[in-house]
């Protein structure tokens, strides 16, 4: 049961089921949930890292686009939405 429940989150997060099957297989193998804790910490890690990286490129292509019509100067909204 707890392999399943395992495998359903590591899903519904958009892991391969290659990558789900390792991860299964690691927690067999190791029985406990050291090995497993230490592989999504790292998962967890990349995600906040490419999540604040989209983040700030999506700043960054708001005030250049900002700056292409002009907005920018005039603090009014731009047709890219509010910011």
């Amino acid at each position: 049961m707890r392999d399943a429940e395992l495998a359903h989150l590591l899903r519904r997060g958009g892991q391969p089921l290659g990558t789900i099957a390792t991860v299964l297989g690691e927690l067999r193998d190791a029985g406990s949930l050291d090995a497993p804790a230490r592989t999504l910490e790292g998962w967890r890690r990349d995600l906040t890292f490419r999540g604040l990286a989209q983040l700030y490129a999506a700043g960054q292509l708001s005030i250049y686009l900002d700056s292409m019509d002009g907005s920018a100067s005039t603090g009014s909204a731009s047709k890219h939405g509010p910011h």
